[in-house]
């Protein structure tokens, strides 16, 4: 006979069950009619909505069917899933403490003074190929060519903007207006690459620029923070539910030691 713990692990893993479908059937879409590169490939969601549905569907079958093996396998799939959760959190809060340590309060980002990790995980390669592909088709600059000369003094709120939609203000060239910067008669004050990598063409800018780089470094602080945070909530939630499988599974295993009732 069911009990309590085992209704609540039943209905909660039909909700899971919902859940799994809608991920598969939206990611299921995207892969037959298309998506936009930058958007990335929802193959990783297909594959863990179809993880979901068939732990859902074992969760619902030892909850309801008061099954001690189907319920062993869910509990120690919670528990694989539990450390994975808190092992991301935990990297990604290490990542995020990482960038912020490395930022330095100066008036344009500097790519050297990142760790050589980050460097390459971010900006080195195919990676930054690919970012910077979508900083273009999404029209990243696009938005500066509405501000006027005091506003972009504000662009430092905003490190995309500021690191790859101007020129670094070492060069000390002239803002004009839109994505146009002009060099002064004095000339160019620095020698800097990125000085040279500057483009008024919309769609070069700084985008090859170090400081365009570091500048997306140091968005990753605010992906990485709100990952850490979101997976300790969600190891908050999975550890709730562990222990009310536990109590089900438990409840399974001493009805499975008790001697069958015979009809008198």
């Amino acid at each position: 006979m069911a009990g309590i713990s085992n209704i609540v692990v039943a209905s909660l893993n039909f909700l899971a069950l919902l859940w799994s479908l809608f991920i598969i059937v939206g990611s299921s879409y995207l892969l037959v009619g298309g998506y936009p590169e930058c958007m990335g490939s929802p193959v990783t969601q297909l594959v863990f909505g179809i993880l979901v549905f068939v732990l859902s569907v074992v969760a619902m079958i030892g909850a309801i069917r008061n099954h001690k093996l189907f319920l062993a396998i869910y509990v120690w799939s919670l528990v694989g899933w539990m450390v994975v959760n808190v092992s991301y959190a935990t990297l990604s809060f290490v990542s995020s403490t990482t960038v912020s340590m490395a930022i330095k309060e100066h008036t344009e980002y500097k790519l050297n003074e990142y760790p050589a990790w980050l460097r390459t995980y971010g900006v080195y390669g195919k990676n930054w190929n690919s970012v910077k592909e979508c900083m273009v088709q999404g029209k990243l600059c696009y938005k500066i060519n509405f501000l006027d000369k005091e506003q972009v003094e504000y662009l430092k709120t905003y490190p995309l903007l500021y690191g790859c939609c101007q020129p670094p203000p070492a060069c000390g060239l002239v803002y004009k207006n839109g994505s146009a910067w002009v060099v002064p008669r004095s000339g160019i004050r620095s020698r800097d690459r990125d000085c040279k990598l500057w483009s008024n063409d919309e769609k070069k800018q700084c985008y090859d620029c170090n400081s365009c780089k570091a500048a997306n470094i140091v968005t990753y602080q605010t992906i990485w923070t709100y990952n850490a945070i979101s997976n300790v909530l969600f190891s908050i939630v999975l550890a709730i539910v562990l222990t009310i499988s536990c109590c089900a599974y438990r409840k399974a295993e001493r009805d499975s030691l008790e001697p069958p009732k015979t009809q008198p």
